[in-house]
């Protein structure tokens, strides 16, 4: 496998609150996490920070993945001791209240492939053609899913930034949790800076050039600066290595 990630806070924003990080285990178990932190001020890229390093901190120390199950246990449990640590920063220190974070990752170990989100960062996988492999948690989607908004009504809401899920801002958090088809060449986590404002079609392009993965992330932030750098902006890609 092969990973790198970049991180832009656009040109916009005075702070970057998006953060990642990715760690691989001695039995080459792999987990990479990316966050898009909310909450205004310094809070958001607080919450960020902390997500990545608490879910890597416990990955390392975590026990061997065997079954899917196993896999799909520990990060529930995660999710949860994740959230109540922010939430109880949170709630304590007022310059940190109403702080939250997004949540996407990729866990790759013993030959399975998993997906896990919380808010509306995204994971794509290039298959034969690029597939979302999460679905956003926000007040746009739900709005679909009930019948109150058509899919082509949702490309032209304003709605979409409403988060109604993320880690820290409930005193609980929920988490979606998929197991992918190992014929992949890629998957790619970003946060709402690039699917935002730049279209599935280029990001699929992007991830079919011929490049080194480190010069395409550098592509996919060009791509969001081009379309208005209103956001920050992160992404972490993961390739398959050709045999």
């Amino acid at each position: 496998m092969k990973i790198a990630g970049l991180t832009d806070k656009g040109l916009h924003r005075p702070n970057n609150e998006d953060s990642f990080g990715y760690t691989f285990k001695e039995d080459g178990s792999l987990l990479a996490i990316l966050c898009d932190g909310i909450g205004g001020s310094n809070a958001g890229d607080v919450a960020s920070k902390i997500a990545v390093e608490t879910f890597l901190e416990d990955f390392e120390k975590s026990e061997d993945f065997l079954t899917p199950q196993i896999a799909r246990d520990w990060i529930k449990n995660e999710v949860d001791y994740c959230n109540d640590k922010i939430y109880q920063i949170a709630c304590t220190n007022k310059d940190y209240f109403g702080m939250g974070t997004t949540l996407v990752g990729v866990l790759i170990s013993n030959g399975m492939t998993l997906i896990l989100n919380v808010g509306d960062s995204r994971a794509y996988g290039m298959f034969e053609e690029m597939v979302c492999l999460t679905q956003d948690h926000n007040l746009l989607q739900e709005l679909v899913h009930s019948g109150q908004l058509s899919e082509e009504e949702m490309n032209f809401s304003t709605q979409r930034n409403v988060l109604t899920n993320a880690l820290g801002v409930y005193d609980k958090a929920k988490v979606d949790i998929g197991l992918v088809n190992e014929n992949y060449e890629s998957i790619l986590l970003c946060s709402d800076g690039l699917h935002g404002y730049v279209t599935e079609y280029i990001i699929q392009d992007i991830l079919l050039k011929n490049k080194p993965i480190e010069e395409k992330n550098q592509l996919f932030i060009q791509a969001a600066l081009i379309e208005g750098g209103y956001d920050n902006v992160t992404v972490v890609l993961i390739e398959k290595e050709v045999e």
